[in-house]
């Protein structure tokens, strides 16, 4: 038996055990050092044959791992979508609220930050997105930067309605891309569910195939089985036949 592209597991009666690891992968060198480690299966030698896995139930958790959820949270090549959407929106936030003013009045302070996130490695950003503890409620800047009272306030309200051009990801805003995750998600949950009610219609099919070709009917074999026994006492009835036509041919010879 043997296991993705080539790997033996069974030889004989001698099995060659499987083990899983995670681990960012160090070749090639990992753009994400932090990221989330992606699943990896080796063999009896230790050797990596992930890459040669891509069927059954196996190939599918291997799939859902390092490729649907990295997609999303990340992994040692690319920081996610769910990292980019969370940088991006913080980014954008801040830089609204530093680039204005507390109040209108002359010589109001900047205001500051209102996210903080680890910038250590790209991976970190959604879950290490929190509200700044050190801002206060006088530190938030409602007034843009030209100097308009509700400016900043009506900039990042345009954020949540999708009509904002600021914090654009790949030609969309922010909540048209964080609809965008959660419909890439949708498709492959679809995807995955299709796919196994196919493979589930193969089953049924090759087993309604076999049982063609090898099943037993229970009323046949019974059948058999009484013809078997009719014949068997008809041969019965023949042998007591001939026997009883020796004995009176046996009675018929003089005894001397």
């Amino acid at each position: 038996m043997l296991v993705g592209s080539g790997s033996p597991l069974v030889i004989g009666d001698e099995l060659n055990a499987l083990s899983s690891s995670a681990y960012v992968s160090a070749q090639p060198a990992p753009a994400n050092p932090g990221a989330p480690p992606t699943a990896h299966i080796l063999d009896s030698t230790g050797k990596d044959i992930t890459s040669t896995i891509t069927g059954g139930q196996l190939g599918g958790l291997l799939d859902s791992k390092n490729r649907v959820l990295a997609s999303i949270i990340g992994d040692g090549q690319q920081a996610g979508s769910l990292n980019t959407f969370a940088k991006t929106l913080a980014d954008t936030v801040n830089s609204v609220l530093e680039s204005g003013t507390v109040s209108t009045a002359t010589g109001a302070a900047a205001g500051s930050a209102l996210f903080t996130y680890d910038t250590s490695d790209a991976t970190l950003a959604a879950g290490s997105l929190a509200v700044n503890t050190a801002i206060t409620p006088d530190q938030l800047a409602p007034v843009d930067g030209s100097g308009n009272a509700n400016g900043n306030a009506n900039a990042l309200a345009a954020l949540g309605n999708g009509n904002s051009p600021l914090g654009q990801i790949a030609g969309q805003n922010l909540v048209a891309y964080f609809g965008g995750i959660a419909a890439a998600a949708g498709r492959e949950n679809q995807t995955a569910q299709t796919n196994q009610q196919q493979q589930q219609q193969v089953v049924s099919q090759v087993r309604s195939v076999r049982d063609e070709i090898s099943g037993v009917s229970l009323d046949g074999q019974a059948a058999e089985v009484l013809q078997l026994q009719r014949a068997y006492q008809a041969v019965s009835r023949v042998l007591t036949v001939i026997n009883s036509l020796a004995d009176s041919i046996l009675n018929l010879v003089p005894q001397v």
